[in-house]
């Protein structure tokens, strides 16, 4: 039976075949459960932003202004700038650039 050494800096713990192979399956647990932890953190993360935007406009500010209140809702290192959330807001939208808008408008400026 071969003795292998399962954590390489700590010389005392060895383990014999069957045994690591019992433990084998306990790391791919592990490793399972922090990715769904993980996942579980960063959807409640987002939650927590929806719900921030929702309750900011519900109590009557602007809607860029509760945009502004759920963008500093975003965790750090995933926040967009100011500038960033600005142009995101202010893009035109896909129906008013389309071709088939420019022609319903009426070529002569006001139509009073």
């Amino acid at each position: 039976m071969e003795i292998r050494r399962i954590f390489p800096s700590r010389p005392e713990i060895i383990s014999t075949g069957p045994i690591a192979a019992t433990r084998l399956p306990l790391l791919l647990a592990g490793a399972a459960f922090t990715g769904r932890r993980l996942a579980l953190e960063l959807e409640s993360e987002y939650l927590h932003v929806l719900r921030v935007v929702i309750l900011a406009f519900l109590k009557g500010l602007a809607p860029i202004l509760a945009i502004e209140m759920g963008r500093r809702a975003i965790p750090e290192r995933v926040r967009p700038s100011f500038d960033e959330m600005e142009k995101g807001c202010r893009k035109p939208s896909a129906a008013a650039a389309s071709p088939e808008a420019e022609e319903a408008k009426p070529a002569g400026g006001s139509a009073a």
